[in-house]
């Protein structure tokens, strides 16, 4: 059995993208159920970073990467917008300086 756990977790750090925010229904479609990755959390190879969301150990994750959970491991039609958008494309004039920058995400409501 413990060879099985370290083979999943092997398999679910190749498929994990560093910098991105793992959330629980893609977990579970990768074979990993809430009670392992609670194991994994406990022996700190996960941390979490929200309800149902989870970073690697050791992992800086910043919203893109959040963003990039919520498009492709949820589905969602999210995307970033206004100046966020803008910036993003390098035709901001005006940076923010430090932490604390506002991001501009839009979706259409169903």
């Amino acid at each position: 059995m413990a060879s099985s756990k370290s083979s999943k977790i092997n398999r679910l750090l190749k498929a994990w993208p560093s910098g991105v925010v793992a959330v629980l229904p893609w977990l579970k479609k990768q074979g990993i159920y809430q009670q392992l990755v609670h194991a994994y959390e406990k022996t700190s190879w996960v941390r979490r970073v929200g309800r149902g969301a989870y970073a690697k150990a050791g992992d800086k994750v910043e919203w893109a990467g959040g963003l990039y959970a919520i498009q492709e491991q949820l589905g969602l039609r999210i995307h970033a917008g206004g100046k966020t958008a803008l910036q993003m494309q390098g035709y901001a004039h005006f940076l923010p300086m430090g932490k604390g920058a506002t991001v501009s995400l839009f979706g259409l409501q169903e």
